[in-house]
């Protein structure tokens, strides 16, 4: 195909790609980890200590040092699976697990509010929503605002003993949150 008439001993070309888009392999999710703040629970952390001797017990003597080495690894992890269980994304630190509660009330009223078929039950199911949706509400603000003087009593409490990282790190925090 010749070009347009301009002074140049180059061609145009013109091509048909066909593309097969595949997926990038190796690609993994972000690790999960285990929810170890549980284990500040005196009781959850006898349930795991108790849970991890008995799989130990079970486990016998083995000769080999890396299998011996796996089934160790695989008994803290099964232990920490069964006792205390994956960490949940928490985008906000502020929110406690009595609002977290409520939330799933007011998941559940508006889920009754949705399938309510007459007019009349929709009505007192909406009210009920919106009474609990005022709860959470009242509950968020109240975690927010005692967290935030939680943060501000430990920024106070680093400046004046002179923990500049540790100062810094809780305003950013108290900034951008």
């Amino acid at each position: 195909m010749r070009g347009a008439d301009v002074y140049s001993d180059h061609y145009l070309l013109r091509t048909r790609i066909r593309l097969k888009l595949a997926r990038a392999e190796g690609m993994t999710k972000a690790r999960v980890g285990f929810d170890v703040r549980k284990l500040q629970s005196e009781e959850i952390r006898r349930k795991y200590n108790t849970e991890v001797k008995n799989r130990f017990e079970v486990l016998g003597d083995i000769e080999d040092p890396e299998e011996e080495h796996d089934m160790i690894l695989e008994t803290y992890k099964d232990a920490a699976k069964k006792v205390i269980g994956w960490s949940k994304k928490r985008s906000k630190p502020w929110i406690g697990d009595k609002t977290w509660e409520k939330i799933k009330e007011r998941k559940e009223a508006k889920l009754k509010m949705e399938s309510a078929r007459s007019e009349c039950l929709k009505q007192r199911r909406r009210q009920e929503y919106n009474a609990k949706n005022n709860e959470v509400k009242r509950s968020v603000r109240e975690d927010k605002r005692n967290w935030m003087e939680g943060r501000a009593t430990a920024a106070e409490q680093a400046a004046e003993n002179g923990r500049n990282k540790e100062l810094y790190n809780i305003t950013k925090t108290l900034a951008y949150d």
